[in-house]
């Protein structure tokens, strides 16, 4: 695996993960202020 490709996986990688972390924080949020009983 060239340099180019080492650096490219790890920005997939990490962009994903920012993703993820994201999406967590907003069904958190937004659970955290909308009650399940309506």
């Amino acid at each position: 695996m060239s340099l180019a490709e080492a650096i490219a996986l790890a920005l997939i990688v990490v962009v994903g993960v920012i993703f993820a972390v994201i999406k967590v924080l907003q069904i958190r949020y937004l659970n955290r202020y909308q009650p399940d009983d309506e």
